[in-house]
């Protein structure tokens, strides 16, 4: 999978032991990569707080552009308000290796109610 991480502090992001096999890019900007290459993209990890613009505003773009925001997870300490219908879910700041490999079955998954169910559940434990 292709994933994209939108994240203004990456450091807080411990890749170094996440799922091996996939392409992870990391954004600190919301506009570093053109929304047009943003949908070639499996996933999105979006955080909220971003400069220049919200994350919960970004991914009003991406669904104008034509983007699946269920393909969307939100990474953020709170859980803001504001984000399209159908958004994916919200996983929290943490982004351990057992988390970010919940978010990729979740990704692969139909993104039915047992995979929400599931990603909940490892978010739980986590937090």
């Amino acid at each position: 999978m292709k994933i994209l991480i939108i994240e203004d502090q990456p450091w807080l992001l411990d890749m170094k032991y996440w799922p091996e096999g996939h392409e992870y890019v990391v954004a600190e900007r919301w506009d570093e990569v053109p929304i047009d290459d943003i949908l070639s993209f499996d996933g999105v990890m979006l955080d909220h707080r971003l400069p220049g613009l919200r994350g919960n505003h970004v991914a009003h773009r991406l669904k104008e552009a034509g983007y699946d925001v269920a393909n969307i997870v939100r990474i953020s300490s709170m859980t803001e308000g504001g984000y399209p219908e159908g958004i994916g879910p919200w996983t929290g700041k943490g982004t351990s290796n057992r988390l970010v490999a919940a978010i990729l079955a979740y990704l692969q998954s139909d993104r039915g109610e047992e995979a929400d169910q599931a990603l909940s559940q490892v978010v739980y434990r986590l937090y």
